[in-house]
């Protein structure tokens, strides 16, 4: 499936790290490690992910993992990784080195297209070891000493790196699929989420999402990021409070990058009071995904908050203001 995908993706193989340029901006760009979940001997996806929209020309990334409690090796080879351009001329290469665990990381768009647009920017898969335990958990890290963005100049941009977690999960385990809220001032646009941690192709399904109706009170509309995988959406509102959105991927490749494939963007009460958190959740009973071969899928779901804030601390890593208008996802 993902030989037929990564044909019309902006793929690239990814020189290694060498020493880190000296940072002469002082507004860091968060650069996270999403937590992710896989099988013993399974596929697992690594992705990395901005929440601001700042063009990239090039840059190197250090990444390593390890076992929270004990030592272990979680990762058996090193399959491929690609890195999101808007023009599609990411470059990239890839050195892994299988006894310390740490991929290096090297990629460039001539455009400085990377990150023009905001979420997934490198995914990194990985096969992991048949010997791991369900259970176990790791760290995933990225190296500040050897991890580097540049701008569309070439200057540095400076860096907050956030650590992510690999957990090990039974084969047969349901599939998590949680609600994804936000931070948010009184009468702004917030984007709230649906979103996975484990590769799990999806023709269809459905995210039922309820809310305070005293906070949120407009749904604007849905959509589904292209980098997850082809997919269109169908917005309704069966009741004051709930908004549910039906999905379809016709090519069977929706969610082959786990993540917040699923946003709903919605409009925050004017009269909301900042410190004010509300429960944002996934109706069980009216919540579904299906897999490429039309299966039902096991899920279990979290909930989440939706935080009410001042207005100027509004921009955080939970709050998203990047648009998806710039992907196109071709499948050959």
């Amino acid at each position: 499936m993902r030989d037929r995908i990564r044909n019309g993706l902006i793929l690239g193989l990814l020189l290694a790290c060498g020493p880190t340029a000296s940072q002469a901006r002082t507004d860091p760009l968060t650069l996270r490690i999403n937590d992710t979940q896989a099988q013993p001997g399974g596929l697992v996806a690594v992705t990395l992910r901005t929440y601001e929209s700042r063009p990239v020309h090039q840059g190197q990334v250090c990444f390593s993992s390890q076992l929270l409690e004990g030592l272990s090796q979680p990762f058996a080879a090193f399959n491929e990784a690609l890195v999101f351009s808007a023009s599609g001329d990411a470059i990239t290469t890839s050195l892994f080195d299988p006894v310390t665990q740490t991929l290096n990381l090297d990629f460039f768009s001539a455009s400085a297209s990377i990150n023009s647009i905001d979420g997934p920017m490198v995914v990194i898969f990985l096969q992991l070891s048949p010997n791991l335990t369900p259970g176990d958990e790791f760290t995933l890290d990225l190296d500040p000493g050897n991890t580097m963005l540049l701008d569309e100049n070439n200057n540095p941009i400076a860096l907050n790196l956030r650590s992510g977690t690999l957990e090990i999960v039974a084969p047969g385990e349901p599939l998590a699929f949680d609600a994804d809220g936000a931070r948010a001032a009184p009468g702004s646009i917030a984007v709230l989420s649906a979103t996975t941690q484990a590769i799990e192709p999806l023709s269809q399904g459905q995210a039922t999402f309820r809310f305070d109706p005293s906070v949120v009170t407009q749904v604007l509309s849905a959509s589904i990021d292209p980098r997850y995988g082809e997919g269109t959406t169908v917005l309704s509102q069966p009741q004051i409070g709930v908004a549910q959105v039906s999905f379809q991927s016709t090519s069977g490749t929706l969610n082959w990058i786990p993540g917040e494939f699923l946003t709903l963007q919605v409009r925050i009460s004017p009269t909301a009071v900042p410190g004010t958190q509300s429960a944002l959740t996934l109706d069980p009973a009216q919540t579904f995904l299906i897999d490429a071969q039309g299966q039902p899928i096991a899920i279990v779901s979290d909930g989440d908050l939706i935080e009410i804030v001042p207005a100027e601390e509004i921009f955080s890593d939970d709050f998203e203001s990047g648009t998806f208008v710039g992907w196109t996802l071709v499948v050959e």
